[in-house]
């Protein structure tokens, strides 16, 4: 008898589950259309249902939240109309599907949802004076090609004939070894592991602000695999921090789980924490799947060259397109206090570098050259610093 009950309890359950599935609403279409002055984002589906209207920041986009509904597949609808950068459709969550719409400029918007139709509608305008709803456009993407930087080994043939090897540390997660070297004439020795540990490590006493990009309802752009940058954003934050904190330096995270964080919050933690240096991590989005590389962004005139070391290294340790630094008023690194970058590393609509960004193998390699970026910012700050 019991055995019985527990037979039909079992069939209960998965019946309501079935029904459940069955009673979700399917995303069957979205598209865009131009008419006159107007662009419309229209979102068809199995039956009627109005969306939760949701800002996400960095870069400014408006999000389409259809509850208890799913899509068959990701989808990218790349620069359709002059107003519009792209439109980007997921699965969120198991029972979510956003839409996505980031503006190429400063547009007023409406919505509708046509009754008898199943389609919601998103309308697009010039923003004037007076508009009440509308949202702001993102920086441009720059698209210029920097001349070529020396490299390591090139530097490295420039240094003094005194400079000795004195140690060799292993760094977190990578083959790679640093060398740390000296530029004083010292006879070239083995250290004893207790001399090792007197070596001052090199970001001792510093403390640096890490911003993983996005988080909680903001997924990011979205990836062709149906990736989201706030997760692959992380990945690469955590490695950053192990090498940091290895290093010597104490780091501040903006946020250590799968949360929302507005670009004020971030600035005001920033700014109160009395950091050193300030980074944020996203990935990069174009409208042609051609695009690649990478990029490093930063609006204070004191963040300049902590941006230039920050894409010197990055590039050639992933060794992808250099697209140079660029002045852009990024909300994090426009009002934070001190040298700030956003570094963008690769393309997610690029499928060769999504393929890329997805392995743990390169997000290492992602997080050693910020890492090199940082110490030797740091390293040429404090001898620029130094009394003579």
């Amino acid at each position: 008898m019991i055995k019985r009950s527990i037979i039909v309890l079992m069939l209960m359950v998965l019946i309501c589950g079935i029904s459940f599935a069955e009673s979700r609403v399917q995303i069957l279409k979205v598209e865009t259309t131009r008419m006159g002055d107007y662009d419309d984002v229209s979102v068809l589906t199995s039956e009627n249902i109005k969306p939760e209207v949701i800002m996400l920041e960095s870069p400014n986009r408006i999000a389409l939240s259809f509850a208890n509904a799913t899509i068959e597949a990701t989808l990218t609808i790349a620069g359709p109309s002059p107003f519009i950068r792209m439109v980007q459709a997921a699965q969120f969550d198991k029972n979510t599907v956003y839409v996505i719409v980031e503006p190429n400029e400063k547009l007023a918007y409406e919505y509708t949802s046509i009754i008898g139709r199943n389609k919601f509608i998103l309308e697009f305008t010039k923003a004037k004076p007076e508009s009440k709803k509308f949202v702001m456009p993102s920086p441009p993407v720059t698209m210029e090609v920097v001349a070529k930087k020396p490299t390591p080994e090139a530097i490295a043939a420039k240094l003094p004939p005194t400079a000795e090897v004195i140690a060799i540390l292993p760094v977190t997660e990578l083959i790679t070894k640093e060398f740390v070297i000296t530029a004083e004439a010292k006879p070239l020795k083995k250290l004893k592991p207790e001399e090792l540990l007197k070596i001052p490590l090199p970001l001792q006493g510093k403390t640096i602000v890490i911003d993983p990009g996005h988080g909680g309802r903001d997924p990011g752009y979205i990836g062709k695999t149906g990736i989201f940058e706030k997760f692959l954003n992380m990945k690469i934050a955590s490695k950053l921090k192990k090498l940091l904190t290895d290093a010597g330096a104490k780091v501040v995270m903006t946020r250590t789980k799968d949360i929302s964080i507005r670009d004020r919050d971030i600035v005001a933690l920033t700014n109160n924490s009395d950091a050193d240096l300030f980074v944020a991590i996203h990935l990069n989005c174009y409208a042609s799947p051609r695009a690649g590389g990478t990029q490093t962004f930063y609006f204070t005139p004191q963040s300049k060259n902590f941006a230039k070391l920050m894409q010197k290294n990055l590039t050639q340790t992933i060794k992808l397109r250099n697209r140079g630094v660029k002045k852009e008023t990024y909300y994090v690194v426009h009002h934070t206090n001190i040298p700030s970058v956003l570094v963008e590393s690769v393309y997610l609509t690029n499928p060769k570098e999504e393929k890329l960004v997805m392995t743990p193998e390169f997000q290492s390699k992602v997080a050693y050259g910020m890492y090199k970026g940082i110490k030797e910012y740091v390293k040429i700050s404090s001898w620029q610093r130094s009394p003579k």
